[in-house]
C-alpha cells in the first residue's frame, strides 16, 4: 500500500469545481441574497447575547436551612462514640480521632513520617506485605491523617487531630477490627527494610511535590506566618522534613542509626496516642450493625487498655510517661522543634526547575464566627470571578478562609505585575465598582460549593473535626444571604486594602529560577530553594547556601 501524494490537492479542486457549478447555478438575485444573509448572519453572531431570557437559578431558590446531621452519643470506658444512622448501602465506616494538639515536641516533626506509614506496616504476628492483601481484601481506604482547623470562636486557637479511618462491608466488620487492633497494639517498627522502602518512596513523592503541587506550597507558606493553625498545618515544613530524613539514610553507611531513631520517635508516637483522654470514635452505618459495632469497639479498647501503658494516664502526667527519661525528652523537644509560631511577614521567592510561576499574597481575617467572615468569603468569589479574571490573564483568584485570605496565580508568566495586579484588584473592591449582578453570581458561586453534596460516611464531620456546630453553620448561611454591595466595600478597605498600606501582607512565589532574582533581592525579597537541588546552583545567591544538619528543622 502506497500513499497518494497527490490525494489533498485533488480533493481541493473537485471543491472549487463544486462550489464553481453552485455559483454558476445561481441568478444574480439569488447571489445578492445569499450575501445579504451572510452580512446580517455575521452582524447577528456579533451581537451581544441576551443572558436574561435563558432560564436560572436565583438567591430565592437557594435553601435558607442547613442539613443537620444527627449523632447518637455513647461513652464505653468514658470515651465518646458517636453513630450516626446513614444509608451506606452495606457499608461501615469507622473513624477514631486522637488529639495531638499538646503531644510532646520531640515527637511532633514525625506525626506527617507515622500517618504515612502506619497504613503500610506490618505486625509482630503479620508481615507488612501480608498485613496489606488483608486490608485491600477485607477493609476500603484505610488511612491516617492529620487535620488541622482554626478554632471558630478565636482566630489565635486552632484543633489538631489524627485520624484512623477505615471502611468495610458489614460482613468484614469483625476481620476489619482483628486487623485494626492488631496495628494498633503489635505494629511492628522493627522492620528496617520495609521502612527503608517507605521512606524512599515517600521521600521521593515529596521531593516531586514541589513541583507538582507548587500553589499548595506557596498557599500554605504564606499562610503560615499569619495564624497558628496555619502554620501547625504549613506543607513544606512537613515535606522538607520528610526529604532530611530520606536524604540522611542515602547518604551514610550507619543507616540502622537512623533507623534506630525512626523505630524510638514513631513508637513514642504510638505510646502517646492511645490514651483514653485523647481518643474518640465516629461511626457511620446502618442501624442493623449498631450492636456488633458497640461490642467490636468495647473489645478494642479493651485490648488498648490492657497493652498501653498510658491509656489511663491523666493528660497532666502524659508527656512524662511517654519517655523512660523525661528531661532528655525534653532538651530533644527544643533541638527538633519546627512548629514553634511566631507572627511573621514573607516575601520569600523559591526557585524551581520550571518556567511559570505560582504568585500568591495572604491576608489576616477573622474566625468563622465574626460576622465579617462570610462577607469576606463572597467578596474572594467575587473578585475571582471578575476583576482578578480580567487583569490575570492565566488561571488567578481569591479563596477566603477562616483566619486568612489570599490572592494567588497559576503557571503566571509575571511575578510583580500580578501583585500589582491583586492590589488593582483591591482597590476595584475598595471603591465598589462591582456590580449587584456581580454580587448575585458571586453569592451562587459561594452556594454551588458549600452545598455540594456530601457523601453519607462525611456527614457531621464538619463539626466533629473543625466544631462547627449546626447552629454555627446556619447562621453562616444566614449572613452570606445577606451580605449587601456596602458590606463589600467594608470588608476591602478593612482587611484588604488597610493591609496593603500598612504592608502586612505575606507574598510568596513558587517560581522559575529565571526570574530576575536580583532585581528581587534589592527590593527585600528573599530567595530559598524548597528543598536542596531542585533549583539554582548552590552558592548562587546568599540565602540558597547550603544549610547545616542542625539547621535543616528550622528553615521555617
Amino acid at each position: 500500500m502506497n500513499p497518494d501524494l497527490d490525494m489533498i490537492s485533488e480533493e481541493d479542486k473537485e471543491e472549487k469545481r463544486f462550489l464553481k457549478a453552485i455559483q454558476d447555478g445561481l441568478s444574480e438575485v439569488q447571489k445578492k441574497k445569499v450575501i445579504e444573509d451572510s452580512i446580517k448572519l455575521k452582524q447577528y453572531q456579533e451581537k451581544i447575547q441576551d443572558t436574561s431570557i435563558l432560564p436560572t437559578l436565583e438567591l430565592d431558590d437557594i435553601p435558607r436551612k442547613v442539613e443537620a446531621t444527627n449523632f447518637e452519643r455513647k461513652d464505653i470506658m468514658d470515651i465518646p462514640i458517636h453513630f450516626s444512622e446513614q444509608p451506606t448501602n452495606g457499608l461501615t465506616f469507622f473513624r477514631m480521632k486522637i488529639d495531638i494538639k499538646h503531644c510532646p515536641d520531640y515527637i511532633r516533626p514525625y506525626l506527617h513520617f507515622y500517618s504515612l506509614i502506619f497504613p503500610k506496616c506490618g505486625t509482630k504476628t503479620l508481615k507488612h506485605n501480608a498485613m496489606d492483601q488483608k486490608l485491600d481484601l477485607y477493609t476500603y481506604n484505610f488511612d491516617v491523617q492529620r487535620i488541622t482547623t482554626p478554632n471558630p470562636n478565636n482566630v489565635e486557637d486552632y484543633q489538631d487531630y489524627l485520624v484512623f479511618s477505615v471502611g468495610c462491608l458489614d460482613k468484614n466488620i469483625e476481620k476489619m477490627f482483628d486487623l485494626i487492633t492488631d496495628l494498633f497494639v503489635n505494629i511492628d517498627f522493627k522492620d528496617y527494610t520495609n521502612m527503608s522502602q517507605l521512606l524512599k518512596i515517600y521521600s521521593s513523592e515529596a521531593a516531586n511535590s514541589f513541583v507538582e503541587n507548587s500553589l499548595d506550597y506557596a498557599s500554605s507558606y504564606a499562610s503560615s506566618g499569619l495564624r497558628k493553625s496555619a502554620f501547625v498545618n504549613e506543607k513544606l515544613a512537613k515535606n522538607r522534613h520528610l526529604c532530611q530524613l530520606g536524604a540522611n539514610v542515602l547518604k551514610t553507611n550507619f543507616s540502622r542509626v537512623y533507623y534506630e531513631d525512626f523505630e524510638f520517635h514513631l513508637s513514642s508516637i504510638n505510646e502517646h496516642l492511645f490514651n483514653k483522654n485523647l481518643m474518640s470514635i465516629v461511626v457511620h452505618s446502618g442501624k442493623e450493625v449498631r450492636e456488633l459495632m458497640e461490642r467490636r469497639i468495647e473489645l478494642m479498647l479493651f485490648t488498648l487498655k490492657n497493652d498501653k501503658r498510658n491509656f489511663l494516664t491523666g493528660l497532666s502526667n502524659l508527656h512524662d510517661l511517654v519517655n523512660e527519661n523525661p528531661e532528655e525528652a525534653r532538651e530533644t523537644s527544643q533541638e527538633h522543634n519546627p512548629f514553634r509560631f511566631q507572627k511573621k511577614l514573607f516575601k520569600t521567592h523559591f526557585t524551581l526547575p520550571m518556567q511559570v510561576n505560582y504568585v500568591v499574597e495572604s491576608f489576616a481575617t477573622p474566625h468563622y464566627n465574626d460576622p465579617d467572615t462570610p462577607k469576606l468569603h463572597i467578596l474572594s468569589q467575587l473578585l475571582s470571578s471578575t476583576v482578578l479574571h480580567q487583569e490575570i490573564r492565566e488561571k488567578g483568584g481569591a479563596y477566603g478562609g477562616e483566619g486568612v485570605m489570599s490572592f494567588w496565580s497559576y503557571r503566571d508568566p509575571h511575578v510583580l505585575e500580578t501583585y500589582q495586579a491583586f492590589e488593582k484588584a483591591v482597590q476595584w473592591a475598595s471603591k465598589g465598582e462591582m456590580s449587584e449582578g456581580d454580587i448575585k453570581d458571586a453569592k451562587m458561586g459561594v452556594f454551588a460549593r458549600i452545598d455540594k453534596v456530601v457523601e453519607p460516611q462525611h456527614k457531621g464531620m464538619f463539626e466533629l473535626l473543625g466544631g462547627v456546630t449546626t447552629e454555627m453553620r446556619q447562621q453562616y448561611r444566614t449572613r452570606l444571604l445577606e451580605v449587601k454591595h456596602q458590606d463589600l466595600v467594608d470588608v476591602a478597605q478593612k482587611y484588604l486594602l488597610e493591609s496593603i498600606k500598612k504592608g502586612e501582607t505575606s507574598q510568596v512565589i513558587f517560581g522559575s529560577q529565571n526570574n530576575n532574582l536580583e532585581g528581587l533581592m534589592s527590593r527585600g525579597w528573599k530567595i530559598e530553594q524548597p528543598v536542596e537541588g531542585l533549583s539554582v546552583q548552590e552558592g548562587s545567591y546568599e540565602q540558597n547556601k547550603k544549610p547545616e544538619p542542625e539547621d535543616v528543622q528550622k528553615l521555617t
